[in-house]
């Protein structure tokens, strides 16, 4: 069994809306580096929807990482 069907067997996704994946299977990211995120082929993408915890968490800001970890 590959990711995507591990993922579409055991995890739900609340901000999701499952029926779409019967049509469009889960993308499987392999690796990220700074802004972008790759899938199991390679495809690059731009991760947009990190900016939610990005702003919340002081995007790696040192004092913020700091307070957290205390």
């Amino acid at each position: 069994m590959n990711y995507a069907e591990r993922d579409l067997k055991h995890i739900w996704h609340p901000c999701s809306q499952m029926k779409d994946y019967e049509e469009y299977p889960p993308i499987v990211i392999d690796r990220g580096r700074g802004v972008y995120l790759y899938d199991e082929n390679g495809k690059e993408y731009i991760d947009i929807v990190s900016s939610w915890w990005c702003n919340l968490l002081g995007h790696c800001n040192p004092t913020v990482n700091e307070a957290v970890k205390s």
